[in-house]
């Protein structure tokens, strides 16, 4: 990441859509790795690399849709969509490059894709205002993890998501999210 940060920083030339997009994946893959870890940190036990995953692709489905919100308020509607495009294609690799070997990554480029399109129209009836998600994307959030997390754990997962995780992933987020979308785009 710091290379990156270096990278970025060191020169003034305007960057494009999807430049901003795949710098993005990076930091939003990041944040959603490290909130994985954290909800199993807080001994929710997920079954298995296959749980893990489905959980993954949902924060990542999370920050994908509220990044477009974030660029909706910066951004034409083209460059906001080539941005959000790119962002979720780097995503969509970075998963199925990570899940080979450790669980049936076969189309799983695709079905997370089809996952994050579907769950769209959940997150558009959702309010962000000033770059603050409401409580129901945070639930739009914790509806997906606990649909994709074993039984057992969902009792308490949803309130552990909603009111812990979320808030501090969208934190941990904000700082790159912002300064990358502050870069000139051509």
């Amino acid at each position: 990441m710091a290379r990156l940060r270096k990278a970025w920083h060191s020169t003034t030339r305007a960057r494009t859509a999807e430049e901003v997009g795949q710098a993005l994946g990076v930091s939003a893959w990041k944040v959603a790795r490290e909130s994985v870890e954290r909800l199993l940190a807080a001994e929710f036990d997920f079954l298995g690399e296959q749980h893990r995953f489905a959980i993954l692709e949902e924060w990542l489905a999370f920050l994908i849709h509220f990044t477009d919100r974030l660029a909706q308020r910066r951004m034409d509607d083209l460059r906001r969509a080539r941005l959000v495009q790119a962002m979720a294609n780097r995503l969509a690799e970075t998963l199925e490059d990570n899940a080979q070997d450790r669980v049936d990554s076969v189309g799983r480029r695709k079905k997370f894709i089809a996952r994050v399109n579907e769950i769209g129209r959940q997150y558009a009836e959702c309010l962000v205002q000033e770059d603050t998600p409401g409580m129901n994307f945070f639930r739009c959030l914790g509806a997906g993890v606990c649909a994709a997390a074993p039984e057992i754990d969902r009792r308490w997962l949803m309130e552990q998501v909603v009111e812990v995780e979320a808030p501090y992933a969208v934190k941990q987020y904000m700082r790159p999210a912002v300064s990358l979308m502050a870069v000139e785009l051509r």
